[in-house]
This record gives structure tokens, C-alpha cells and sequence, in this order.
């Protein structure tokens, strides 16, 4: 049982660890968010966490998404 609770442990942390991006599969949208300063470099379908949660707004009018 001791050996089942830190397998459990182990697997939570290493989720959230690995979760430190957030996937964004739509390129016209995360060239939206590289033109607003919240991405750098070129579209390659995430963006990391830290640098879009805690934008509450977005105006991605005629952005073609």
C-alpha cells in the first residue's frame, strides 16, 4: 500500500511538472498571441503557461481565427 501511495505521488507531481505549457493547436490564434507579446518565435503549438494566465482579454479581431 505505502508502495501504491508514492506511485500515485509520484505520477501527480511529475504531471504537474510536465504541464507548464498550454497547447494551442489554431496557428492563426497563436500568432495572435505572439503579435500581443504574450508568445515568442514562431507558432509551434503551445505557449507557455506562465505567460498567458492571468490575461483576462483578448482582441484577436481580424486575425482570420
Amino acid at each position: 500500500m505505502k508502495t501504491l501511495i508514492t506511485l500515485f505521488t509520484a505520477v501527480l507531481l511529475s504531471q504537474a511538472i510536465s504541464a507548464q505549457t498550454t497547447l494551442i493547436p489554431d496557428a492563426n490564434f497563436e500568432q495572435a498571441l505572439i503579435d500581443l507579446g504574450h508568445d515568442t518565435g514562431i507558432p509551434d503549438g503551445s505557449v507557455p503557461t506562465g505567460n498567458i494566465n492571468t490575461v483576462s482579454a483578448l482582441n484577436v479581431s481580424w486575425k482570420n481565427i
